[in-house]
């Protein structure tokens, strides 16, 4: 009886957390470049119970999980899908098709976004949204300032016709090594120059979100936790049944 409360209790602590991650999803379904994470969700793992007694002696009790322990999320991936692209006609919006991510420098380290809403700050450098600086290829923040600005297929960069260097756009051989970094931002490590890769100007990708499925798996979310409500219940119902039965014998 026990062990099915402490099922019951892990499938809903696995819900709770598969909420946050869909909440998270649609906080950001407007983010530009956001992409959506998933909650991987699989059955406690098998562990054996053992008691020490005298002498040292281990005597097996049993086991717990086997599939009868309840549920719990094993990780949360994101899923780097392409976004739909959406023209703005701003010189400094980009977007990328294909597997590829702008880099950044935040610091003394080297991020990587999908998120292309850029500007010009006081410097005269591409920055992000937080103002970080734009990286060309040679690792250096890319010099933007000017009338007239131009990014061309290849990420090549010209300002009033004068070339200006060349966006660096890194690709990842696993992407699921990525971790978020916050702000559309993503860090690792394994960059390599990207192939096959186009770049739009005056386009901005969108989140892959899709709004509607999230939050059919909220409602899924909600219902599966009520679940485990009313089980853990019902089973309090009849411990205390038995106690009461217990106690009169």
């Amino acid at each position: 009886m026990l062990r099915g409360l402490y099922a019951s209790y892990a499938g809903m602590r696995a819900m709770l957390m598969r909420q946050e991650v869909t909440a998270s999803n649609l906080a950001n379904a407007d983010s530009v470049g956001y992409k959506q994470d998933f909650a991987v969700i699989q059955a406690y793992p098998r562990r054996e119970l053992t008691r020490i007694e005298g002498g040292g002696k281990a005597v097996e009790l049993g086991t717990v999980g086997d599939g009868r322990g309840g549920s719990l999320v094993g990780s949360v991936r994101t899923d780097f899908a392409q976004g739909a692209l959406k023209e703005t006609g701003m010189a400094t919006d980009l977007a990328l098709e294909g597997e590829a991510f702008f880099a950044v420098r935040r610091g003394n380290e080297i991020l990587y976004t999908r998120a292309g809403n850029f500007g010009v700050d006081s410097q005269g450098r591409l920055v992000t949204a937080s103002g970080d600086p734009v990286l060309g290829e040679d690792g250096n923040p890319l010099q933007v300032e000017g009338r007239d600005f131009a990014v061309g297929a290849d990420g090549s960069v010209s300002v009033d016709g004068e070339p200006r260097g060349r966006l660096m756009l890194a690709a990842f051989d696993d992407p699921a090594s990525l971790v978020k970094a916050g702000e559309g931002l993503f860090a690792g490590r394994g960059a390599r120059p990207a192939d096959g890769v186009a770049v739009r100007q005056g386009y901005l990708e969108s989140s892959n979100v899709d709004a509607v499925e999230q939050m059919v798996s909220m409602i899924e979310c909600f219902r599966a936790y009520e679940s485990g409500q009313r089980i853990i219940q019902a089973q309090d119902r009849t411990l205390q049944k038995l106690i009461e039965q217990v106690g009169k014998v």
